[in-house]
């Protein structure tokens, strides 16, 4: 592929665009810029091994123009390395091609950016042949590396952006380039990511200085390559070109980047017809992409390259990427983007879910924007819909004629239902953990709380919409979750018994729709993860019971769907987790290693989009085998478990350090740390692992005080090493980490009363404390804190083994008073 001009540009003349010499070698060639031949060419060439100027050997031909040709060489002097070398061509030396070749190697001598090719060298041959050397760039066209490498959208448009961004530069530089088209925009890997590099500026144009001393005729000449002129560069009588030119181009390589096509294609025209090709482009105005995709017989290749859905890809190219197309594409230049950089920084707001600028934006999709751009101030979401709805029902019918009242109620439902969908679309996004790493919980309850008062006002209108209905109850759901996470037990508690009411309702009115069972059976599991904490076992394992047994049924109607697999893993996860905190630890065992069956048979299962919390998941599972296998004192068996959980969490923060998945990972590896404590020459190894998880946890903690795992878990870890100090006779260590400790996990007690485990812990560590004190005097307030503390836990929870054990340790401490 030819690493400086890949199809060289060249000039004509009016009078000669309707001759056949300037159009396409072959019908495939379509992104060949239109080169007049001279006989003379064909005869005369540069031979490879030939040596230029002393320095560079001539290796091979890598491309050819009309007015030049390119090589790729060897240069030996003052460095080794290979490089570009392009030669005017022999016979080639009138005055308007030696001017433009001077102009193209001082153009490139003005620019400096990691994606245009930079200018080494230039000087004449012993022959008199002007030469120039360029940094050789061993790509391929923009839009066939992306087709090669399936890259989805978003990452099409990201590499997008550094084109833009080069474009700028130049024009930063006063160059216009006159030329953009894929084959002059090659993807090289630098380090394993995609680079663009811009090449060939053979027919560039200054804006505000000579490019050269030597002149050149440019008036009344068509430049470029014509499926990817503007409007204005395909006018022969148009003498004001300026940067704008080259953001109609970049529109035009954006559309095929999306659809795989320019709006023209030179392929659909018969030779000799380039006048009637010019005309189209000065005056039809192209189909939007998303409507040249829906006509195309190719669509499922389109679709395959970009590695999406073909009804996916259709959905998502309608609306804003078709804005941001077409105003690139503007006939009249005043209303495209000014700027390279602004059609880049509406692409990047198109990316960020941010209000694009490529139109007047209506009042629905300001208002949608607005819902998906403000995470916290999205709570007045649910006065928009009030406002909305408010119209169906106001003065209107007074104001104006029915037909056109029932018009605007109509009109301000459905956006009413759009904006109330955005929130839920944002709500499905933040309500679990690992999505949205930015936003405390407190900020994610209050839009779930937002959207629950938007949904419950559409339902008062629409009392019998299945849909709302469920909506509602999926709040509720992620409202319950939320509530948990922030330990605010009572609430959670509400939430999920208002989230089983009404998937009950709707399970019993829609008996087909699997999904208000699948999502009944779910709920269920989530509120007995909740009793569990807060010590009612019996009432956790009554309901997850009912979980397992409404996902087996499910699961035997449709064995094929992962999705039904997956939260069947889940559940067994919460059941091996309930086993353990009843002391069954054969049963957890058991339990735990059935959920890990379940996820290898979904993670080993080919899938377009596979789940990224599965891996995640499945370490869970091994984390609590290992743990029950503890507990039996198989060591060696617990090790090997530990060391999949937390391979697995560390490989997965690799590519998604969000602050959910970090905080697992953590779990995983004090976990580890605590069973290496039992091994004597592992116990350093353990003292750092236990280190290390208390850094994170705190430095999390710190950032999300409100959520109170974090803190929980740098707590319970510092415990943890206490223990481990007393068995590395390091005591005063010992001690100090048994303060930490206290002061975490006690204030957690305090400002958490109903969590049993919080209270238990900060128990242990006052027991642990009391063991370490001196004399009988110093332990006893100690031995009161927690005995106070574990007998409360053995009351809320009596069927909990790890309160059995507590209250047997209290019972029989070392130094007793």
């Amino acid at each position: 592929m030819d690493p400086s001009v890949a199809n060289e540009s060249n000039t004509h003349p009016p009078s000669e665009l309707a001759t056949a010499q300037y159009l396409p070698e072959s019908a495939d060639d379509d992104d060949s810029t239109f080169v007049g031949k001279s006989p003379e060419d064909r005869n005369t060439r540069f031979v490879e091994g030939q040596v230029i100027a002393g320095r560079y050997t001539l290796l091979e031909a890598i491309g050819q123009g009309g007015m030049g040709s390119v090589y790729r060489a060897s240069q030996s002097q003052p460095v080794k390395r290979q490089v570009a070398l392009k030669l005017i061509k022999t016979g080639l030396k009138s005055r308007d091609v030696l001017a433009r070749f001077d102009a193209e190697r001082q153009a490139l001598a003005m620019m400096d950016h990691p994606n245009i090719a930079r200018i080494y060298d230039g000087g004449v041959t012993e022959a008199g042949q002007p030469f120039f050397v360029m940094e050789l760039v061993d790509g391929v066209p923009l839009t066939e590396y992306c087709d090669r490498k399936r890259m989805v959208i978003k990452d099409r448009l990201e590499l997008f952006v550094a084109v833009c961004h080069a474009v700028q530069h130049a024009h930063q530089k006063g160059i216009i380039h006159r030329d953009l088209k894929p084959s002059n925009v090659l993807v090289t890997e630098v380090d394993g990511r995609p680079t663009p590099k811009v090449i060939d500026f053979g027919v560039a144009k200054a804006t505000e200085q000579k490019l050269t001393d030597m002149t050149f005729a440019d008036t009344g000449v068509i430049v470029g390559t014509p499926t990817y002129m503007s409007p204005e560069q395909a006018d022969p009588s148009s003498m004001d070109i300026d940067t704008r030119t080259d953001v109609y181009a970049l529109g035009v390589m954006l559309y095929e980047l999306l659809v795989g096509s320019p709006p023209l294609d030179a392929r659909d025209f018969k030779r000799g017809a380039l006048l009637e090709m010019l005309r189209m482009v000065r005056e039809v105005d192209p189909p939007r992409p998303s409507t040249k995709l829906s006509g195309s017989d190719t669509l499922p290749n389109l679709a395959a390259n970009r590695n999406i859905e073909p009804a996916k890809l259709s959905k998502l190219l309608q609306g804003e990427l078709d804005w941001v197309v077409m105003k690139a594409l503007e006939k009249d230049r005043n209303r495209r983007y000014d700027t390279a950089n602004g059609l880049a920084a509406d692409i990047q707001h198109y990316l960020a879910d941010e209000m694009v600028e490529a139109r007047p934006p209506s009042r629905g999709y300001r208002l949608r924007k607005f819902v998906k751009r403000n995470k916290v101030q999205v709570i007045a979401g649910a006065l928009v819909i009030w406002a909305l709805l408010a119209g169906m029902a106001g003065t209107t019918w007074q104001a104006i004629r029915a037909e056109r009242a029932r018009a605007e109620a109509t009109e301000n439902a459905d956006t009413a239902i759009q904006v109330a969908n955005d929130l839920s679309s944002f709500a499905d996004k933040i309500a679990f953990f690992g999505l949205q790493a930015t936003i405390s919980d407190t900020e994610r309850k209050r839009v779930i709380d937002s959207n629950l008062v938007s949904y419950k006002r559409l339902l008062e209108l629409q009392p019998e919409n299945g849909e709302i209905q469920a909506s509602v109850g999926r709040m509720h759901r992620y409202r319950a979750n939320l509530c948990r996470g922030l330990n605010e037990t009572a609430e959670a508690e509400k939430s999920y018994t208002e989230a089983l009411g009404y998937y009950s309702t709707l399970a019993l009115k829609y008996p087909e729709d699997k999904r208000f069972k699948q999502s009944h059976a779910e709920i269920a599991r989530d509120f007995a993860m909740l009793l569990k904490r807060i010590g009612r076992l019996k009432q956790a394992s009554s309901l997850l019971e009912d979980s397992v047994r409404e996902y087996e049924k499910l699961q035997i109607a449709e064995s094929s769907s992962t999705d039904i697999q997956r939260v069947q893993a889940n559940i067994l996860i919460d059941q091996a987790d309930l086993e353990y905190e009843l002391g069954r630890f054969v049963d957890s065992e058991q339990t735990a290693r059935k959920a890990i069956a379940i996820y290898v048979r979904l993670i080993d299962t080919p899938r377009s989009h596979p789940d990224v919390l599965e891996p995640l998941f499945q370490s869970m599972a091994e984390n609590r085998l290992a743990m029950c296998l503890r507990e039996q004192g198989r060591i060696d068996e617990a090790l090997v478990a530990h060391s999949e959980a937390v391979g697995r969490s560390m490989a997965l923060i690799k590519t998604n350090p969000s602050r959910d998945f970090l905080a697992f990972s953590y779990r995983n590896r004090a976990e580890r740390a605590f069973t290496l404590s039992r091994i004597p020459d592992q116990r350093q190894t353990a003292w750092d692992e236990f280190s290390e998880s208390i850094a994170g946890c705190a430095k999390l903690s710190k950032q999300f005080s409100d959520f109170s795992f974090y803190r929980h878990w740098q707590g319970r870890s510092t415990l943890w090493r206490a223990s481990l100090n007393l068995l590395m006779n390091r005591k005063d260590d010992a001690v100090k980490d048994l303060a930490s400790a206290a002061d975490i996990l006690g204030d957690l007690m305090e400002s958490n009363p109903t969590i049993v485990e919080y209270r238990l812990d900060a128990g242990l560590t006052s027991l642990a404390q009391a063991e370490l004190a001196s004399t009988p005097e110093e332990a006893k307030p100690f031995y009161q804190k927690a005995r106070e503390a574990i007998e409360e836990c053995v009351a809320r929870n009596p069927e909990s083994e790890n309160c059995r054990k507590a209250l047997d340790q209290l019972n029989r401490p070392p130094n007793k008073p």
